[in-house]
């Protein structure tokens, strides 16, 4: 008996203990949502709701107080989120998760998107207003800071983070803009793909590679000999399939002129698709600042809307899809490794030693070079390539890279929405705008370079002149349309307006498979009403899947002992519908990654065909080419 005492009480202790834990650990840290607090840094009071989602809903007496109250409220939800965005910004995710980040860590002290965002905050906002808003944002974050205990995720690890600066969410915003402007990673694997199958089958492979620019670059990449006939013709009879791929990331948006809705008003929806994750990395926020008023979703870790509205002007963003970089392969002097070749003279490239710190272990030096065309980023790739520096006006410190957001998100018309839109430098962004008269639009955002050869698909020559950029495409050039015919704007990474560009915009294929599913909806019906607006940002018919039944019906037709029947006749029950539970679904999402593999993949060296598959993590975008 005595001894079933003392174990009752060893449980009755141990499930006490267990239960203080939590409450320390997860409960204990959960945001104060009631009740009143006295923080410095604000002008006057503010006043912080939630909804029933958890959504804040900002009353504040001016702008100031309005994002200190935005860095509070990302704070009091996402602190540990903010903490990884900076973290993985600077190239400091090693010194609290260990080894296994460094190859990130790596690669973003070559980038120097953290170097970068210092040296803006102390030359382009060493005065004026969003120095005082971005100011009071961090004052936000800190106050947050220090009202409760650490999430949980701090105290497991054992870190608590530094202060919070202006210059973090310069950085986080860059790294918002390197993960949209990524089609530096496609030139890079089609640079492997070409030292790995050639120019003939690289450009088989990827329609929109002319054969004459793979073969321009052939010699660099090491490329082997010529294709056999028999896999070129295994290419070419798959292409149909191969086609419903897409190397573009996917996002919508749409607007419908006040004529054509069924409140009389302009009608904006907008669907920025990200990798999945929790929690998202974009964080709801009403805001009122005095006079204005402001409804969207903000970047956690930086303090503007990325997308919303305001109580005069609604506006959207998708990916434009556009290049807007470029990989150099670079020449260096063989007596000395810090000169790089320009134009036939040994120039010096500039050196920094970044010194990464890894919990656990001895630290890393990183010894970063940057030539004219930008830092040699390619020793973070591994595997054998040859030095390549990346060439993005993100990298530019001379490049104001936050302002324009500000003034998106206080623009009270077309005049001072295109006028925002026209000062972003980077991600080229294809932005829908609608206002409180009815009115629509779109236009084309960033420094689109003005290339003297080639497309940009591929890296170019860092020693030949003839490879430089010769400018930008000018401000008046831009695409843009307002009020067009028919009321409506249709943006879902596909090329709109192009035509209106003097120049050729080059981008990665998106298929155009989203947006037509988006125009078809719209103009099937009279009058476009919000909850119909609502259904089609839900909607799961594609017209990809439609493509794939068609060529899948007439392979039945045509070999009918080659095709499994069970499959087929799923597949010609099949409404098309891309939903969890659809066996014609499954059969769809995994064709085309099947086909290639079958048809090329065998062929790749594993880090490639894992890459073009979507099973290797890479450190730029999620997507990946032939994925299904």
């Amino acid at each position: 008996m005595i001894s079933l005492a003392i174990l009752v009480v060893a449980a009755l202790a141990l499930g006490t203990g267990l239960a203080v834990a939590y409450h320390l650990i997860f409960r204990r840290p959960l945001p104060r949502v009631q009740g009143r607090l006295t923080v410095a840094g604000l002008e006057a009071p503010v006043t912080i709701a939630r909804d029933d989602r958890g959504v804040p809903h900002i009353d504040a007496t001016n702008r100031r107080d309005a994002f200190f109250a935005i860095g509070f409220a990302q704070a009091q939800d996402r602190l540990w989120q903010m903490e990884l965005h900076r973290r993985m910004a600077a190239g400091r995710l090693s010194e609290i998760l260990g080894p296994r980040a460094l190859g990130v860590d790596r690669l973003m002290r070559r980038l120097g998107l953290r170097r970068v965002s210092e040296a803006e905050w102390h030359v382009t906002h060493a005065t004026g207003e969003p120095r005082q808003e971005m100011l009071a944002y961090a004052a936000g974050v800190n106050a947050a800071m220090h009202d409760r205990p650490l999430a949980a995720e701090f105290t497991i690890l054992r870190h608590r983070p530094e202060p919070w600066e202006p210059e973090d969410s310069l950085a986080v915003g860059r790294l918002l803009s390197y993960s949209q402007a990524v089609n530096w990673e496609f030139q890079l694997v089609r640079m492997r793909m070409l030292k790995e199958i050639g120019p003939e089958l690289t450009a088989a492979l990827d329609p929109v590679l002319a054969g004459t620019e793979a073969l321009s670059l052939g010699d660099l990449a090491g490329a082997p000999g010529m294709p056999t006939a028999d896999w070129l013709e295994e290419l070419k009879a798959a292409d149909d399939l191969l086609s419903l791929s897409s190397w573009a990331p996917a996002s919508n948006s749409w607007a419908v002129h006040g004529s054509r809705t069924a409140t009389g008003g302009a009608l904006l929806a907008n669907d920025p698709h990200a990798p999945i994750g929790m929690p998202s990395p974009w964080y709801g926020v009403h805001a009122l600042t005095g006079s204005e008023e402001l409804v969207g979703l903000t970047f956690c870790g930086t303090p503007y809307l990325l997308f919303g509205r305001s109580d005069r002007v609604a506006w959207g963003m998708v990916n434009a899809n556009v290049s807007i970089q470029d990989l150099y392969v670079e020449r260096f002097n063989p007596n000395n490794p810090l000169q790089f070749d320009d134009a036939g003279t040994w120039q010096d490239a500039v050196r920094f030693r970044e010194v990464v710190r890894v919990r656990g272990q001895k630290p890393e030096v990183v010894d970063v070079l940057v030539t004219r065309r930008g830092p040699v980023i390619s020793p973070a790739f591994g595997g054998s390539q040859p030095p390549m520096s990346l060439r993005w006006v993100g990298l530019d410190s001379e490049v104001d890279s936050i302002s324009w957001v500000r003034r998106l998100n206080f623009c009270t018309d077309w005049r001072t929405f295109r006028a925002a839109i026209s000062s972003c430098a980077s991600p080229a962004l294809g932005v829908t705008y609608a206002d409180d008269s009815g009115n629509i639009g779109y236009r084309l955002s960033g420094f689109i370079p003005l290339r003297r050869r080639g497309q940009g698909r591929i890296p170019a020559r860092g020693w030949d002149p003839s490879d430089e950029w010769g400018g930008f495409v000018s401000l008046e050039e831009m695409p843009e349309l307002f009020n067009p015919p028919g009321g409506q704007i249709v943006a879902a990474n596909q090329p709109v307006a192009v035509e209106l560009c003097p120049h050729p915009l080059v981008g990665e294929p998106a298929g155009g498979f989203r947006a037509a599913r988006i125009e078809e909806a719209l103009r099937s019906r009279g009058e476009v009403s919000p909850e119909f607006a609502a259904e089609l940002q839900a909607d799961t018919r594609s017209l990809a899947a439609v493509r794939f039944r068609e060529l899948v019906l007439d392979a039945a037709q045509r070999y009918p002992t080659g095709c499994p029947e069970e499959a087929v006749e799923v597949v010609r029950q099949w409404d098309c519908r891309v939903v969890a539970d659809s066996a014609g679904a499954v059969l769809y999402q995994h064709a085309t990654g099947v086909v290639f593999d079958r048809g090329v993949g065998s062929r790749l060296s594993p880090a490639l065909r894992g890459y073009l598959l979507g099973e290797a993590a890479g450190p730029g975008a999620a997507e990946r080419p032939f994925c299904g």
